[in-house]
């Protein structure tokens, strides 16, 4: 479920993207967007997606139409106002038929505690990311150059020219994660250009029926196809975790491409400051963090996007545009007196 909120100065559309909803059932929405102060927010029954988005300020055209698309969606009731939404008098003003019914699915975030340092366990893989010897039992799918000129490890796609903007790649660690674990990881973007850029991490990895992402019996994945890794021969959870064309980072979890939770884009548009990247993975307890501060936090529940997903292969991936470097990662168990045990599946086709 989707909103398209205006122009920007380069002519594209910015989006607020929200989980799935069920149905048939009324829910109630509302969207802010305020130029002078550089946000926009996206409600669903009072419960916001972001509570501590914030852009650098730029200005966009003014809003001349309202567009909505119906599809399998019956609107009514609509309002366009001038002025902010102040979201407790939104929260109140939904009846209580509604109100909060969705907080525990959203990924809002609004009572989030930062968990991860207090679940860290033992450090289990590390690699400083620091030259070539360091990534020689790593897999590169798709068009991707990897150099350690400056020190880090530095990724662009090998084919920026691609008349169909398709030169994406994956870079997959060899490391198999245990059930639960946390990974970390410093970032950095080189081009702060918004061009057709995303950054994004894959976690618990493996192929169907409990095989290997690296099982010759699998479908192929060439790094540019997208469909090859949501909706191909392998089940994991992804986050992009930065994205030059949304309002918030999305949580998806695959076979079949599924958004369980979004959260604030936490790395402001065109940074090109060393940020320190937190994933952690505890039974169905999901939790990213950037520079400490919790941007998605999600309780999988096994049953609405399908089982559990347990350990397997982390990776990351980026599209054509982006140019970024990656240093110091870590892969750590969880600390045994906070480890949560559930029961893990496969991704039904």
């Amino acid at each position: 479920f989707q909103m398209f909120l205006g122009w920007d100065r380069t002519w594209r559309r910015l989006r607020v993207q929200q989980p799935a909803i069920d149905g048939p059932a009324w829910y109630h929405v509302a969207y802010d967007w305020d130029t002078e102060r550089g946000t926009a927010n996206g409600y669903i029954n009072g419960t916001p997606i972001h509570v501590h988005n914030r852009w650098p300020v730029w200005k966009i055209r003014p809003v001349e139409n309202l567009h909505i698309n119906l599809d399998r969606f019956a609107v009514a009731k609509v309002r366009l106002s001038g002025g902010r939404i102040d979201p407790e008098q939104l929260r109140r003003r939904v009846t209580a038929l509604y109100r909060g019914t969705n907080d525990l699915r959203m990924g809002a975030c609004q009572d989030a505690r930062y968990v991860i340092e207090r679940n860290r366990g033992d450090i289990l893989y590390e690699n400083p990311l620091g030259g070539s010897d360091h990534v020689e039992d790593w897999a590169l799918e798709g068009p991707g150059e990897i150099d350690f000129d400056s020190g880090w490890m530095r990724m662009v796609s090998a084919d920026p020219g691609d008349p169909d903007r398709r030169a994406h790649f994956v870079h997959w660690c060899p490391e198999t994660t245990p059930d639960n674990y946390i990974v970390e990881w410093k970032f950095q973007r080189e081009n702060p250009r918004e061009d057709n850029n995303l950054a994004i991490f894959f976690f618990s990895a493996r192929g169907y029926n409990g095989r290997s992402i690296f099982d010759p019996g699998l479908a192929e994945r060439d790094g540019r196809s997208f469909g090859h890794y949501t909706r191909g021969d392998i089940d994991a959870y992804h986050i992009s975790y930065y994205v030059h064309s949304r309002f918030s980072v999305n949580l998806r979890k695959n076979h079949g491409f599924y958004m369980p939770a979004v959260g604030p884009h936490v790395i402001p548009r065109g940074s090109t400051d060393i940020h320190k990247i937190e994933v952690m993975k505890n039974g169905g307890h999901i939790q990213l963090a950037v520079d400490g501060k919790v941007a998605i936090d999600f309780y999988d529940d096994g049953r609405t996007y399908g089982p559990v997903l347990g350990g397997g292969k982390v990776g990351f991936r980026q599209m054509v545009g982006m140019e970024a470097c990656y240093r110091d990662l870590r892969i750590y168990g969880i600390d045994p007196r906070h480890e949560e045990h559930v029961e893990y599946g496969h991704m039904p086709r």
